[in-house]
């Protein structure tokens, strides 16, 4: 999954996407896409929020491939091999949100 290059909406930080508790098993994750805002090295006020292709997962870490090309954050690019945590994740393509929440 890849978002075109032009494709980003821009929120305060009140209203900004928010982690999902996600209960369910990290191993699900392999091969799905899962939304994570990075936060700049020089300005660390600045976040966006992008999908990363899960490649494996460890306990409660996760490792992927940066699937978009960020605009506003810098230190990162895409296909960057990136490292989160479960309660990092914003989003999982494909599931709505009371799959992500690891319920129904």
């Amino acid at each position: 999954m890849l978002d075109e290059k032009d494709n980003i909406i821009l929120y305060c930080p009140e209203h900004a996407p928010k982690p999902h508790p996600y209960t369910g098993p990290m191993q699900d994750l392999v091969g799905k896409h899962v939304k994570i805002a990075f936060v700049g090295k020089r300005n660390t006020e600045v976040r966006e929020h992008m999908w990363v292709n899960v490649s494996q997962v460890n306990n409660d870490t996760g490792y992927g491939h940066l699937a978009n090309w960020p605009k506003f954050v810098d230190g990162i690019k895409f296909a960057d091999k990136v490292k989160f945590d479960r309660s990092e994740i914003e989003d999982i393509h494909g599931l709505d949100y009371y799959d992500v929440k690891g319920g129904s």
